[in-house]
């Protein structure tokens, strides 16, 4: 077997781990398609920013205040290293991180389907890249790529670490200079018990998409490991 190929393919299907060129290749896409999108979003905002004659900075903190362009940058890392070195050998390619980030994109993708779809007032197509094709891309990435078996129970409430601090983020940006995500800001005018339920029913979106996760994992582990290879 050749050096440069290492050989993962067991023929047992998802979560298998095929050749690492054919991983290479995938995460270059996936790349690919997380930077593209992000630049045309940087782009638009900076065009918006200067018809406004307001301040570039202050527009392209609020995009990067947006949880679904901060995940979308993650992806592209994920991608982007993988593409150039691609084993584990660095925080955000561990299995438990990128299972995370397939969390929090998913639910992204979900949230936006569901109930932001409507009130989005950036460009569709850009939309689309960062709201749709993203998780699918990424949620196909990992299943057949990410390695399988190494997730726990405890994992999907560590992931809400993240999603904590973003909200504390997002609050206190808010109740300090008055800027407000648009949904965020909706909320928070019906009071804050609404807010507060609100976030609950955000968290438990991610939690329950996180066990799910965990369940998947191990079912394909499972899988694998009863597979007669060799």
């Amino acid at each position: 077997m050749s050096k440069k190929r290492i050989e993962r393919d067991d023929g047992c299907g998802f979560g298998a781990g095929p050749t690492s060129d054919a991983q290479r290749i995938c995460a270059g896409i996936l790349a690919s398609v997380a930077w593209f999108g992000l630049v045309i979003e940087i782009v638009f905002s900076i065009q918006d920013a200067v018809a406004e004659n307001a301040s570039i900075a202050t527009y392209l903190v609020n995009q990067f205040s947006r949880f679904s362009i901060q995940t979308t940058t993650l992806v592209a890392l994920v991608g982007t290293l993988a593409f150039l070195r691609p084993q584990p050998a660095s925080f955000i390619l561990r299995p438990s991180v990128q299972a995370a980030l397939v969390v929090y994109v998913v639910v992204v993708g979900v949230v936006f389907e569901v109930l932001l779809q409507s009130d989005s007032q950036g460009i569709e197509f850009v939309d689309r890249i960062l709201h749709g094709a993203i998780p699918v891309l990424y949620l196909s990435y990992w299943l057949i790529f990410a390695p399988k078996g190494t997730l726990s129970w405890v994992d999907p409430a560590l992931w809400l670490i993240y999603p904590l601090l973003f909200f504390v983020y997002t609050m206190m940006r808010g109740m300090i200079f008055g800027i407000y995500l648009q949904h965020v800001s909706e909320v928070i005018k019906q009071g804050y018990r609404e807010t507060f339920l609100h976030t609950l029913v955000f968290f438990a979106a991610f939690l329950a998409v996180g066990l799910i996760l965990v369940s998947v994992d191990q079912a394909l582990a499972e899988r694998r490991n009863r597979c007669p290879c060799g």
